[in-house]
């Protein structure tokens, strides 16, 4: 078990820190090449014209994190099960949306492709939030509702075990952090319960730390903040004597630590982690490399070959820039060295023509060579060759390749953002995991969702909006959270062309026209079949277009008439005793809707757990 002692715990934060340094090494050359010299106001004089980074991140970027996710939540357990899955997936979906995830993703994307990017998932007071009595009444909470947050960890101040051979493998994980002295020691005096040190926060020493933690921030200026620097560690599968374990909710420890005048000092005590076992940190990388923790990524691997590159093209531009034009006159003849220099454009000059051949000479000197020229085009094509970008996929497609080449190359590049777009949402995917975890155990979990839920099949309660209540109300059923899949829909993320989308909806048309009279003829779910249909054609309304409740009624009538034998079928009509049409229009006379608004999920139990915050 590892030693959760202060001062081993800074030297394992120190041989951390060092192992994370000697990686990002590189790193803001290129973002330096990323934002370019006007970005921040610097000089033209020496700059890199082949931007790479900018280049691969403006095409690669949109194509993986274009859209806030949506997600689908199944389980292989039977019964309620099944509508706990699918009141989670409302929620999770109403969540997204709520915290606007799309721009948290795109900030920890933009990390992924330059290193590596990092996302902390922790719970958090949702002061925003009034929860109506009714709902209090029925759920049996009267506290603030809580919400799960997540929040980019930048590259340079995120730190793991250096000994671990893989990601998955360390042993501890954290993260710096910075934080006005008086509002920690408001904090620690407001909620000494927590374990808070309040007499070590007091003395801690202001901006101390701050130097080394800022050191690429040189050309910012602002005044003293009164800041302290600390850290917080996360120690996988650690239990702390006494306290509550992985039974009641709780999975490893956290250790807080801030820089004193004598070092590195705890400032609260050690405590439990409320949260699932992958615990707070979620890590979006591209590429493994083979016992190293650390993924790399596509700027990372072609530094080597941008800068070969820029050589290349600073070489050629200094030699465009040297070039220049020059005549040469006899001196014999003092005037027309006069005269050349001082004629304009077009001007009739009268001279002695007879010898202007042998007194004057222009000469054009420096310049790009056609050697220069060939160099930096074969830097071109060996970048493009190994980072996978082309003509095709960059739009440029100039007519010179063959659509068989292009297609090769298009092919090429579709397999390269495959990857990478899979690599995304798994890591997507893990950290909405976690976040399914809170709203699946924690009661505090309280907030509105999609009126569509009040079409699941038993949410219902009459005359009541739908709210998502979090808690486990399968207790004793031996059903837990492991037995729930969740899984990002498809294309959800990406961003689909207008044509493509026109295209789509022509095709979703005879789909529905297709499918649907045949589909009421055999006993198939029409729920799961046009969500499938939606997931896969990228348009997940299409549950909504097509009125579900009365499309299950018509084909359970149909069915019902074919399964008796001697009867005639009886033809659903649309219009009459039959009101509603799939599409639309309202349910035959004397039959429940099955639409009325609902109060979401029953109350989710209770766990009793008092301290559940980072």
């Amino acid at each position: 078990m590892l030693n959760i002692e202060p001062s081993n715990l800074w030297a394992e934060y120190q041989a951390a820190k060092r192992f994370r340094d000697a990686h990002l090494e590189t790193l803001n050359e290129r973002v330096r090449r990323f934002t370019g010299p006007a970005y921040s106001g610097k000089t033209f004089e020496d700059f890199d014209p082949e931007s790479h980074e900018y280049e691969y991140i403006s095409l690669v970027l949109p194509r993986v994190f274009f859209d806030s996710p949506r997600v689908r939540v199944s389980t292989i357990r039977q019964g309620p099960m099944q509508d706990l899955a699918l009141a989670l997936q409302a929620g999770l979906n109403r969540w997204i949306r709520e915290v606007r995830l799309r721009n948290v993703l795109t900030e920890v994307g933009t990390d992924m492709l330059l290193s590596w990017g990092m996302a902390l998932v922790t719970m958090e007071p949702n002061m925003s939030r009034i929860v109506p009595d009714s709902v209090r009444a029925t759920t049996g909470y009267s506290g603030t509702p809580f919400r799960p947050v997540v929040q980019r960890i930048s590259p340079k101040r995120t730190f793991w075990d250096p000994m671990a051979l893989t990601y998955s493998e360390a042993r501890y994980i954290g993260h710096e952090w910075t934080r006005d002295k008086d509002d920690l020691l408001m904090q620690a005096q407001a909620t000494p319960e927590e374990g808070w040190l309040i007499d070590v926060i007091a003395g801690l020493s202001e901006d101390a730390g701050l130097g080394d933690l800022r050191n690429d921030m040189k050309d910012r200026e602002a005044p003293s903040r009164r800041e302290v620097m600390g850290v917080t560690i996360y120690i996988k599968g650690y239990q702390i004597e006494g306290q509550p374990g992985p039974d009641q909710g709780f999975n490893g420890a956290l250790v807080e630590m801030a820089m004193s005048s004598s070092g590195f000092v705890l400032i609260r005590q050690p405590r439990m982690f409320y949260g699932p076992a992958s615990g707070p940190y979620y890590m979006f990388g591209v590429y493994t490399v083979p016992d190293n923790s650390i993924p790399l990524s596509p700027t990372a691997a072609m530094a080597t070959q941008v800068a070969v590159l820029n050589m290349h093209a600073k070489a050629v531009s200094q030699a465009a820039a040297r070039r220049k034009r020059v005549a040469f006159t006899n001196d014999r003849d003092p005037k027309l060295a006069d005269i050349v220099a001082n004629c304009k454009d077009g001007e009739v000059v009268q001279i002695n023509t007879d010898e202007l051949n042998n007194n004057l000479k222009e000469v054009e000197l420096g310049g790009v060579t056609d050697s220069a020229l060939q160099g930096l085009q074969i830097e071109r094509e060996r970048r493009d060759r190994i980072s996978g970008l082309s003509d095709a996929m960059r739009g440029n497609v100039s007519g010179d390749a063959t659509a068989t080449e292009n297609s090769i190359a298009s092919e090429a590049s579709g397999t390269r953002m495959a990857f990478i777009r899979a690599q995304a949402y798994e890591a997507t995917a893990q950290m909405l995991r976690a976040v399914a975890w809170y709203l699946y155990y924690d009661e505090r979990v309280v907030f509105p969702v999609d009126p569509q839920f009040a079409q699941m099949p038993g949410q219902a309660i009459p005359g009541q909006e739908p709210w998502y209540v979090g808690g486990n109300p399968q207790m004793g059923s031996g059903a837990t959270f492991e037995d729930l899949d969740l899984d990002i829909e498809p294309y959800s993320m990406e961003r689909t062309s207008e044509q493509l989308q026109q295209k789509r909806l022509m095709e979703l048309t005879n789909i529905i026209g297709q499918v649907l009279p045949a589909a009421m003829q055999a006993p198939i779910n029409l729920r799961e079949l046009f969500n499938l249909l939606g997931n896969f054609a990228n348009v997940p309304e299409l549950s909504k277009v097509v009125n579900i409740p009365a499309a299950e009624m018509l084909q359970a009538m149909m069915l019902q008439g074919a399964m008796q034998p001697g009867m005639p079928t009886q033809q659903a009509r649309l219009g009459g005793d039959v009101g509603m049409s799939p599409m639309g229009g309202s349910m035959p006379a004397g039959t429940a809707s099955g639409m009325q608004a609902m109060q979401g999920l029953t109350p989710m139990g209770s766990q009793g757990m008092n301290d559940r915050t980072m």
